[in-house]
């Protein structure tokens, strides 16, 4: 289990620092997901069932992929507020749709945001890059970057940092009968 002694911080130009999550980090970024999910929920009301507990769902999932390593978990802050996170690993199984699917060991970034909708340019830019580096320092040749499609910042900077929409999911709530 990692403690909260940074072992790893990457300064860039905008005041930003990127460094290493910490259990300390967990209720924060447990928040900040929940508000997300929140939000979803009023676009998409078939993700109910998963929106009432999604605090501490993820809460739990963050902090185990923290506790069994092997995983690349970032998060940018100025000063001493957090101000995006980036959790990704090694991926076990490869989308059936993806060019380099039995070829190459590829990572995935399942959990990737920012706090504030105008920070994408600075702390998710800067969160990319730095995992950009570890992941291929893990071996992977290729990144997949889970996006719920929704927001134009996020996808302006996967699309200006040389990733491709690779497809796109939609949900309908075939009801009970």
């Amino acid at each position: 289990m990692r403690t909260s002694v940074r072992t790893t911080t990457t300064r860039t130009p905008l005041g930003l620092s990127v460094r290493d999550a910490y259990d300390s980090d967990l209720d924060a970024v447990a928040d900040h997901v929940h508000r997300e999910w929140r939000e979803r929920h009023q676009r998409a009301p078939g993700l109910a069932r998963v929106a009432t507990d999604s605090r501490e769902f993820h809460r739990a999932r963050l902090a185990h992929a923290l506790a069994t390593g092997g995983a690349v978990c970032l998060v940018a802050e100025r000063g001493a507020e957090l101000s995006g996170y980036l959790f990704g690993s090694l991926a076990r199984t490869v989308p059936d749709h993806l060019p380099a699917r039995g070829t190459a060991v590829v990572a995935r970034v399942r959990d990737f945001s920012v706090f504030r909708p105008d920070d994408w340019w600075g702390a998710g830019a800067a969160l990319l890059a730095q995992a950009r580096r570890r992941l291929r320092l893990m071996g992977a040749s290729a990144v997949v970057v889970d996006s719920a499609g929704e927001d134009a910042g996020k996808k302006a900077l996967l699309w200006r940092s040389g990733l491709t929409l690779t497809g796109e999911t939609y949900l309908a709530d075939l009801g009970r009968s």
